[in-house]
């Protein structure tokens, strides 16, 4: 309850906006996930874009994130409380 944060798994799909739902019937707010995209220089293959791909997950509160080898770009689906700063650390 001190970090206003839950995980939750799923043993199947998730919806998440019944899951939003259920939160609010309860009387508590789920943030909203703001996007944000990086400039991403030196990957040179799927491996690569594997790897900044799980770095950037791995950063709590980051909801999705897909990395493109062709535009050099990552985009960050990532909840209230994640910076760029820190996004930036987990691809160094």
């Amino acid at each position: 309850m001190a970090t206003e944060r839950a995980e939750i798994a799923f043993a199947g799909p998730a919806d998440r906006g019944a899951l939003v739902q259920a939160i609010a019937d309860v009387g508590y707010a789920v943030p909203q996930a703001a996007a944000v995209e990086l400039a991403i220089e030196g990957m040179t293959c799927a491996s690569c874009v594997g790897r900044v791909e799980r770095a950037l997950k791995a950063v709590p509160g980051v909801v999705s994130a897909s990395v493109n080898l062709a535009t050099e770009r990552a985009r960050i689906e990532r909840g209230a409380g994640v910076y760029a700063a820190a996004l930036v650390e987990a691809v160094k």
